[in-house]
């Protein structure tokens, strides 16, 4: 009986080892993952930003690797005039680790765009997930929305911004919203530089009625379009 009890024992222990031996990842695998399967990618208002992605690999090797990149245009909305993406990344030499300097620009952006990226397939090679670049417009001074609301002719409304010197900083004519709806709003976001600032309302034919509302981080300044004729000017300070 000792002698049957002993040999169940070593058939157990023997059994147990080759089940810990199946679950042993083998080492040396050539194996190459994005960061994460998201990344946020801002970019700011007017002008184009570089983001640094990480790639890793599994193992470190004596000479450098070179990795195929590829933009999988299935998963991208963004204008493909707006981006730059390396076909190639390289993990240099003894180390894990290699960097992909992605370059978007502010065209097109709008409301949001995305860029999804996929390593290129490579004999030997073995690869993880696609990474989905969330592209979105970030304001890096003072961002202050603007938003008219027309009377019934919004044709001849218009509009001047000037800074402190008097320069204009941008500006729209009457006929720019010939194609607004009557009693419509229309709103976009300015990114401005610290300073005092001097926006004016224009009525071309002189009966006013446009209003406007300009939101800033430090309140909310507003021009009444029945307080008006031909034009009206509030003037507010950033930050």
């Amino acid at each position: 009986m000792k002698k049957i009890t002993l040999v169940l024992l070593a058939f157990v222990t023997l059994l147990s080892l080759n089940s810990c031996k199946d679950n042993v990842t083998p080492t040396g695998v050539n194996y190459v993952s994005f960061e994460s399967s998201t990344f946020a990618f801002g970019v700011d208002i007017g002008s184009m930003n570089t983001r640094n992605i990480t790639i890793y690999a599994a193992n470190k090797v004596g000479i450098d690797r070179t990795v195929n990149v590829n933009v999988v245009t299935s998963g991208t909305t963004a204008d493909a005039a707006s981006y730059t993406v390396p076909t190639t990344v390289t993990i240099p030499a003894n180390s894990n680790v290699g960097t992909l300097s992605v370059t978007v620009s502010d065209i097109n952006i709008g409301a949001g765009k995305t860029i999804e990226l996929a390593f290129g397939e490579q004999t030997g090679l073995f690869t993880g997930g696609n990474i989905t670049l969330s592209v979105n417009q970030v304001c890096p001074t003072n961002e202050v929305t603007l938003r008219l609301t027309f009377d019934n002719w919004p044709e001849e409304a218009g509009y001047r911004l000037t800074d402190s010197s008097g320069a204009t900083v941008e500006s729209m004519s009457a006929g720019a919203f010939s194609s607004a709806p009557d009693g419509s709003d229309w709103s976009r976001v300015l990114c401005l530089a610290d300073g005092t600032y001097t926006f004016t309302i224009t009525d071309s034919y002189g009966d006013g009625g446009t209003a406007v509302q300009i939101t800033t981080g430090s309140g909310v300044h507003s021009i009444a379009g029945n307080s008006y004729t031909s034009n009206s000017s509030v003037t507010f300070t950033l930050p």
